[in-house]
């Protein structure tokens, strides 16, 4: 019975290290779905990253022993699996509760946050049988946290806490003080050495039952304990409510939205615009500034002004959209994906023609859902939008998008390379925005003229077989505005639905 637990060993070690790999090539390819966390290798400075890594190197080390015929130190063991025992606790007691509209049993947060956990402990638990562990071994699994926990204190003392999203204090436990961060440190580490304790005295009791029984039910127990832990956000427009003619009301993960919805006379089958005010804006002062439903809908498009929301992490309580500049547990790109959702089954729109259109905030949220909703919108439109660093370092590597920027020369929000202000931006600047995405659609320079009055504006259009198309504008003069075309002499709502046609 022995070696039969050590072939079963081998196989859920060899899970482990495979989940992890996943997890790990979820991070570096850049996860959509994941607001509480960094993007990128960045990710790697959060413990409940580091210590599900951990365990997945412990597992391949005890692979490398077992194909050696060595006895692995069980000693490593139990500080990897009290390691992401203290994660999956801490998740699911505390930050799932604390913020409950974050996408934390999605994307990579899934493999790291419950299932990887829920493989490690029974493994840990009823398969390890070398040898009765010492009680000496559950303090040196603590050092786990206790080390983690003064790298982050002192990196704090050092750099300071920061502001978000550059801060140090990525877990908030600083919110309160240092008095109470410090307890909340010693808590964890205490914690962490309850756990190891649990771990290895599960481990001692459970060897001196009957073996298959005991394996069975762990698994059925930490499967209930999983299916009862995973909290998926809500991803439906719901409580949809009509205020008057064309304006209605809706919530999506308890948040209120209104909307206003311009149709043609046929529904079933049209292509979808969303419009994206910009911050402290809404959905009706947008479009009567401007009026792009009027030619829209003429020509067949179901025109949709969404309103964004307040967010508890932002002291103006201006309404707006989460595009990654600046702290928000809104859920934006899941709502705006679920609005698409929404009008497919309400009204039948074209699935495969459904684009956005955004200013200033809302074209900044246009630049995220080209980065992590492409599979929704067939092409988005930028105007006097930025990308921010947070959306910048989890891009995809391809992006297989069409993207309309309209930038304005005079424009102070927006970093550039042109006039140097890219330097002194942690944005990245809108040209290398742009040729991002020429790069990632596959794309390549097949028209560029002067437009406009005085023809002084730059247009440049990027074509390939992909059939995506890049259009980029550089407005002579233009400042932080929608454009004016008795001021600059391009009809920009018109050569949006030009930009459109081209789908």
């Amino acid at each position: 019975m022995k070696q039969y637990r050590r072939y079963i060993s081998l196989l859920f070690n060899i899970i482990i290290v495979v989940f992890t790999l996943i997890g790990v090539f979820v991070i570096h390819r850049g996860d959509p779905g994941q607001n509480f966390n960094s993007g990128g290798l960045v990710s790697l400075k959060y413990f409940t990253v580091l210590s599900n890594v951990f365990c997945g190197i412990v597992a391949l080390v005890w692979l490398i022993f077992f194909f050696m015929k060595k006895t692995f130190p069980v000693v490593f063991k139990l500080m990897a699996v009290s390691a992401v025992g203290i994660t999956f606790l801490m998740v699911a007691a505390f930050f799932a509760p604390t913020y409950p509209k974050l996408n934390l049993y999605e994307g990579r947060n899934l493999w790291f946050h419950l299932i990887i956990p829920l493989i490690a402990i029974p493994e840990f638990i009823v398969l390890e049988t070398e040898e009765k562990i010492p009680f000496k071994y559950t303090f040196i699994s603590a050092s786990v946290t206790l080390v983690y926990g003064l790298g982050y204190l002192i990196n704090i003392l050092i750099n300071g806490v920061g502001q978000w999203p550059d801060t140090n204090d990525w877990y908030g436990f600083l919110n309160w003080g240092y008095g109470v961060g410090t307890l909340i440190f010693a808590a964890t580490v205490l914690a962490n050495f309850a756990v190891a304790c649990l771990m290895r005295a599960l481990n001692i009791a459970v060897n001196k039952l009957p073996f298959v029984p005991v394996f069975i039910g762990l698994i059925v127990i930490i499967s209930l304990t999983g299916f009862l832990s995973y909290r998926p956000g809500t991803e439906k427009v719901e409580a949809v409510t009509q205020l008057k003619n064309n304006h209605y009301k809706c919530t999506f993960d308890g948040i209120e939205h209104i909307f206003i919805v311009d149709m043609p006379e046929k529904t079933e089958g049209s292509p979808l615009v969303l419009m994206l005010h910009g911050y402290g804006q809404n959905a009706e002062v947008f479009r009567s500034t401007v009026g792009f439903e009027k030619d829209a809908v003429n020509e067949g498009y179901t025109v949709v002004y969404v309103t964004g929301a307040t967010s508890p992490e932002d002291k103006t309580s201006a309404v707006g959209w989460n595009s990654g500049v600046r702290e928000s547990s809104n859920r934006d790109v899941e709502f705006l994906k679920a609005m698409v959702q929404y009008m497919a089954d309400e009204y039948g729109i074209d699935k495969t023609k459904v684009f956005a259109v955004g200013f200033s905030n809302g074209a900044f949220m246009c630049h995220r859902l080209a980065c992590e909703a492409e599979n929704t919108f067939a092409a988005v439109v930028s105007v006097s939008g930025m990308m921010s660093e947070s959306v910048w370092e989890s891009k995809p590597e391809a992006c297989d998008i069409g993207v309309f920027q309209i930038t304005g020369e005079k424009d102070d929000l927006i970093p550039k390379n042109s006039d140097g202000s890219a330097s002194v931006s942690k944005d990245p600047a809108i040209e290398d925005v742009m040729n991002y995405y020429v790069t990632a659609n596959g794309l390549e320079l097949s028209e560029e003229e002067m437009i406009g009055k005085k023809k002084e504006t730059t247009f440049r259009k990027y074509t390939g077989k992909s059939g995506k198309q890049v259009w980029d504008i550089f407005i002579k003069d233009g400042r932080h505005s929608w454009p004016n075309e008795g001021v600059t002499g391009i009809n920009m709502n018109q050569m949006i639905l030009d930009y459109f046609g081209c789908y």
